[in-house]
């Protein structure tokens, strides 16, 4: 079946890939050989799932520029709020999963040019998996209750398309709330969606808190920032 192409917000700059080609991996080997640069997207035509990566150039340190992974999970949430029927929870597990009534349906991933926190990358790319249906020969539902897909969870007609361009203008939406407001705003909504109380510190790490102290695992050690090299490589 043949969909129409996502109509993106005139900000980003829209490329498509096809199957076999991941879009994210395919983002990471371009943003590296300096072909595509901030504002640049990649997309896949994959019918089964919505599989998108946004090229960033952060004018910071890497640390708080990881601020951009729970953004674009708030973004999706919302996406998804927006288009999923009434009452279904939308959920985020860090460090980048995203779950439609308690089922695992997407994820985040997230590459940089450097995994130093104090150093300015030269690019970050942010990427979101979510899948719509099962793939071919990947089963039957419910065999695996703890994973979903969209139409799964009774949103049938949603195509790739449909959810790639609302997603689009939701981070959009979302890096202007950033860059005006700060994280705070960003912090409290994706506190708001996480699951058990999570809350995350300035650098999107994970805080966990006990009677006596909090102790904090880094995001850029639950999620490896330069796997895109060894890929790259093989």
């Amino acid at each position: 079946m043949l969909f129409e192409d996502p109509k993106f917000p005139p900000l980003l700059t829209p490329l498509a890939v096809s199957p076999p080609v991941a879009a994210f991996e395919h983002a990471c080997r371009l943003a590296a050989s300096q072909e595509i640069g901030a504002g640049d997207i990649v997309w896949s035509r994959a019918n089964d799932r919505a599989e998108i990566a946004l090229v960033l150039e952060p004018e910071i340190a890497l640390g708080p520029s990881l601020q951009m992974a729970p953004l674009a999970m708030v973004a999706l949430a919302d996406c998804l709020g927006a288009m999923m029927p009434p009452k279904t929870a939308i959920t985020l597990r860090w460090p980048d999963t995203i779950a439609i009534n308690g089922g695992a349906a997407g994820r985040l991933r997230l590459a940089s040019s450097t995994a130093a926190l104090d150093e300015m990358p030269d690019w970050l790319a942010i990427g979101i998996l979510l899948r719509l249906e099962l793939p071919v020969g990947g089963g039957e539902p419910g065999e695996r209750p703890e994973q979903t897909t969209v139409h799964a969870e009774g949103v049938g007609e949603l195509t790739r398309s449909l959810v790639l361009q609302s997603y689009a203008a939701h981070v959009l939406a979302w890096l202007d709330v950033w860059s005006h407001e700060g994280f705070e705003p960003v912090r409290s909504r994706w506190t708001a969606l996480a699951e058990n109380g999570a809350t995350i510190d300035d650098s999107a790490g994970l805080v966990a808190q006990s009677s006596s102290m909090a102790a904090t695992t880094a995001l850029n050690d639950a999620i490896d920032l330069l796997a895109w090299r060894r890929e790259q490589v093989a």
